[in-house]
């Protein structure tokens, strides 16, 4: 899909935003820092904890047997 300039530089941006919610490392951002991490800063505390409460369920989920995965993989396959 061809992609303009403009709308690549957007998607580039919202692309930051989700490498930056899922990092482990704390932002440090200052008034040289780039423009594109400072348009959604104020946010990224939230999606932050969005994402560690989703890893939470995630592990608080109950195991599956190694057949039922391999089951499930099979027929995800097809």
């Amino acid at each position: 899909m061809e992609k303009t300039p403009h709308l690549d530089g957007c998607l580039s941006v919202i692309a930051q935003a989700f490498m930056d919610s899922f990092s482990l490392a704390e932002q440090h951002l200052g008034k040289h820092s780039p423009t594109n991490k400072l348009l959604y800063a104020k946010d990224i505390p939230q999606y932050k904890q969005e994402v560690k409460s989703y890893y939470n369920l995630v592990k608080d989920q109950t195991s599956i047997s190694n057949q039922e995965l391999k089951t499930f993989l099979q027929e995800e396959s097809k």
